[in-house]
This record gives structure tokens, C-alpha cells and sequence, in this order.
């Protein structure tokens, strides 16, 4: 008989060789994230309300009228990392029901293990455009009779994490912080309030 000789395509070996190099390229740059990753170990900012007061609070009129003056407390905990604040849009929100005010802050920059304090001032009831609903309105003002008005302080947060020349780490962050329990008592003004004092009041919820 005769003897049969193997065919191997030419291309074979190389194209191994190729998909093994390929392979051994991804494990290395997943290997090198993960020790960079451990290293840096990167973690979002905190955001705390130390204190809000209120004034030119009127829901009898139409629009319904507030000023909110609200100093929030940031600290970026990471130890290697900056944290470049991009861009926040910040909403006051009544009892979780709907957002009665909303405005921009500026961007920002933060050293690794750095606080910092900012006075965010909303205003609503200069427009048409953005009025609150008279039945909003009607209950806050329900509310504010029974002793206080709850308020969610919403914010958005557009970030970047970045680490120092001799270890390079970026990453991009869209955060969303969320400060409930902020009750607001009028005593016997019935324009101007107050948070109510809490001792150890938590600080924000933040997620991504």
C-alpha cells in the first residue's frame, strides 16, 4: 500500500504561536489592572449636610417661593488618587415626591485624603419654566403647619479618579448622592427654617 504523509497547512503553527502571544498579552494587562487596582484601592467620595437653612419660604404663592442655603462637607478618602469633580447638578427634592429646586455647581479638584467644604444656594419660584406644582406646594405647606417639611438633597456627580505620574490609573465616575432625613422646622416664622439638629447625622448615600 501506499504511505499516507500529513498536509499541515503552513499557516498552522504560526497562527498558534500568535493566539497563544494574544493570550498571554490579555492575562498580563488583566493581571497588571488587578495589582493596580489592589494598590490604589479606589473609593468614592463622601458627601455630608452639616446644616440648611431656609428662607423666603412661601406656599401660598404662586409660584410657590423657597431659598435654600445648604453647607455640604466632601472628602476624598482615597490616599493615591485625585478626584477631579467635572460638573454636579444638585436637586432639592420634597419627601421624595418631587424636585421643587435645581442648580449647577462649579467644577472642582481634590487632593488624595482632602476635605472640603461647599455652600450650595437653590432658588425657585424665578420662573414659570421651572414652577412647582400647586399641589406640591399645598402639601409642604401642610406639612410646615404640623412642625416641619422633609427634604431629599440630590445630587449628580460627573468625576474622574486619577493617580500621580510614577503609577498611572484613570477612571471615570458617575455618581449619584442622595442626603434624605433633612427635615426642616419653621417654629414660628413661617418664611424661615432650619434643619433640625441631629448628633450624628449619617452622611450621603453614594452609588454609581
Amino acid at each position: 500500500g501506499y504511505i499516507q504523509s500529513e498536509h499541515r497547512h503552513p499557516c498552522s503553527g504560526a497562527c498558534r504561536c500568535f493566539l497563544s502571544f494574544l493570550i498571554l498579552v490579555i492575562v498580563i494587562l488583566l493581571l497588571t489592572k488587578l495589582i493596580i487596582w489592589a494598590t490604589l484601592l479606589p473609593r468614592f467620595p463622601v458627601f455630608h449636610v452639616a446644616n440648611m437653612h431656609v428662607t423666603n419660604f412661601n406656599t401660598d404663592a404662586n409660584p410657590f417661593t423657597a431659598r435654600w442655603e445648604t453647607k455640604i462637607r466632601i472628602e476624598n478618602p482615597n490616599t493615591k488618587l485625585y478626584l477631579y469633580v467635572d460638573g454636579m447638578e444638585v436637586f432639592m427634592n420634597y419627601n421624595n415626591k418631587y424636585d421643587v429646586g435645581i442648580t449647577w455647581i462649579n467644577p472642582m479638584f481634590m487632593e488624595s485624603k482632602n476635605k472640603t467644604s461647599m455652600q450650595v444656594v437653590i432658588n425657585t419660584g424665578e420662573s414659570a419654566h421651572h414652577a412647582v406644582p400647586i399641589w406640591i406646594a399645598q402639601d409642604m405647606g401642610k406639612d410646615q403647619k404640623n412642625g416641619g417639611v422633609n427634604f431629599v438633597l440630590k445630587i449628580k456627580v460627573w468625576a474622574t479618579l486619577k493617580s500621580g505620574m510614577w503609577l498611572w490609573f484613570r477612571r471615570s465616575l458617575m455618581l449619584n448622592v442622595e442626603c434624605d432625613d433633612l427635615k426642616v422646622n419653621f417654629g414660628n416664622s413661617s418664611r424661615e427654617g432650619t434643619l433640625e439638629y441631629i448628633k450624628d447625622r449619617e452622611d450621603c448615600y453614594v452609588s454609581a
